[in-house]
């Protein structure tokens, strides 16, 4: 979600004087300098907190409150699936063709089932035999969630995309305005373009534009979700050589069907889950979240059942109790996820073999939040022996994040 800009507040301003003022003196009195400041940081703070854990010293300020931790969030569901699945896992599709020459798909959550992946699919399946198509079965059991995830609205934006276990393209669409006969193209060139796609003519411009397929609800035929998946692989079958029939329905996988192909996405999680955290990308987040629970329960998850399985690996993998951090999903788009500062520092000394999926921004890896009055960060601060993990929550007006953190950078960074 793009940050709001704001002007600097009468406390914003404070805090920067006090920033100016350590950037004076802590070269010749590191401590009573610090200090100074740390106290004109904690007087702008009118609902947060913060935690930074240095070697043998730590600073913390409201550090056990609950707090909004927005998209800092995926940091946490991002080490629940590296810690439960392992950074070199592949999520799977599953495709089987009856005696009718049926195609039956069955999803399993993958994430990053892209336009490409489905061309090297399609391609995958012609060199497996397979010359016609009569109809295509979905088959998306794999999960039982209904409607959006916890926190999400039914906006265009692709931030609100709905999650479910069989979804390309992150369930979002680029759409423009065709060059010639006014109608509606894709707006990616991996992406052909596609019957539902005349449903934005309404929205397109000469510039492409990125939109959930959810809002489509009631124009198509299927769910359409499912129906762009339908639509996308029968385009790319076709563009590979295979004739498909004109057939898209929903429709389990027959029980005494063998699979004829078992596809792993060319992208292991380690890179799915870098993807997630710099694109901070919320339909990803739930993906994972998801697949984690269906894999560590062997059952089809539903949005309950998944929240459970997080709040308890929080618990016991991390030592978490429910007073320190509260999930509802697993992007932080949800109001009612809260987190204490020493939490999230705690989820991040668990995170460091991982650091380096973060975002690197002078010398500081790192994971923003951002909601509506709400301003978060964490992340590692390149310190002088070793990185250090920080989390500033802050759930008010006054944006003073980055001021927080430039404090902590030369207090305990290493001299550049």
């Amino acid at each position: 979600m793009a940050q709001m800009e704001r002007r600097k507040g009468p406390s914003q301003a404070r805090a920067c004087r006090f920033l100016i003022l350590v950037g004076l003196f802590l070269p010749l009195a590191l401590l009573p300098a610090f200090d100074v400041a740390l106290a004109g940081i904690e007087e702008s703070i009118v609902h947060g907190g913060f935690f930074v854990k240095a070697a043998g010293k730590t600073e913390a300020y409201r550090a056990d409150e609950l707090f909004l931790p927005a998209s800092t969030l995926k940091v946490a569901t991002s080490l629940l699936a590296l810690d439960r699945l392992g950074p070199e896992y592949r999520f799977s599709t599953k495709f089987y063709l009856d005696s009718q020459d049926n195609l039956y798909i069955q999803g399993f959550g993958d994430p990053f089932l892209t336009s490409e992946e489905v061309l090297r699919i399609s391609l995958s399946l012609k060199k497996a035999g397979v010359e016609h198509v009569h109809s295509l079965f979905l088959d998306d059991s794999a999960f039982s969630i209904e409607g959006p995830p916890p926190g999400s609205g039914s906006s265009s934006n692709p931030y609100d995309a709905r999650n479910g276990a069989l979804a390309v393209n992150f369930n979002t669409v680029s759409v423009v305005a065709c060059q010639q006969g006014g109608g509606v193209c894709s707006g990616e060139p991996q992406t052909p373009t596609l019957p539902l796609m005349r449903f934005f003519k309404s929205r397109v411009r000469q510039n492409p534009q990125r939109f959930t397929i959810g809002v489509l609800e009631g124009k198509t035929e299927l769910p359409p979700e499912l129906e762009y998946v339908g639509q996308l692989f029968a385009a790319q079958l076709r563009s590979a050589g295979v004739e498909v029939g004109g057939g898209i329905a929903l429709g389990p996988v027959p029980i005494d069907l063998k699979p004829l192909l078992v596809s792993y996405n060319s992208i292991p999680l380690s890179e799915v889950v870098r993807g997630c955290l710099r694109y901070s990308n919320n339909f990803i987040a739930n993906q994972l979240l998801l697949v984690c629970c269906m894999e560590g329960l062997g059952v089809a998850p539903d949005w309950r059942s998944a929240a459970d399985f997080f709040q308890k690996y929080l618990a016991g993998s991390l030592g978490l109790k429910q007073s320190e951090i509260q999930v509802a999903e697993g992007s932080g788009l949800s109001r009612r996820n809260r987190a204490s500062a020493r939490a999230m520092v705690r989820i991040l000394e668990g995170f460091r073999n991982y650091r380096t999926l973060l975002v690197e921004d002078d010398r500081v890896l790192l994971k923003t939040g951002t909601m509506q009055d709400v301003y978060c960060l964490v992340g590692y601060i390149n310190g002088r022996k070793r990185p250090i993990p920080f989390a500033i929550l802050l759930n008010q007006t006054e944006n003073i994040r980055d001021t927080i953190l430039e404090l902590f950078k030369a207090a305990y960074g290493e001299a550049k």
